[in-house]
């Protein structure tokens, strides 16, 4: 089964959100809202260095169910 997660970002001029896929223990963005899809070319590690470097708020959102699309 695989593990799957959705992080919200709130920046000042937009809020979005990306589903990332852990995958042999490393979460990796997978899908993303069009604002923010470069972030699925970057690592984990690099993707929380660059919302950190913004200043933009992130959360994991716990209540996150993926549809079968």
């Amino acid at each position: 089964m695989k593990s799957e997660a959705l992080l919200r970002i709130e920046a000042p001029h937009f809020v979005a959100g990306a589903i990332f896929e852990n995958r042999d223990g490393e979460w990796k963005c997978i899908k993303a809202a069009p604002i923010i899809r470069y972030l699925c070319k970057m690592s984990s590690s690099e993707i929380k260095r660059y919302l950190d470097s913004k200043g933009w708020r992130y959360r994991w959102v716990s209540e996150y169910v993926r549809g079968n699309n």
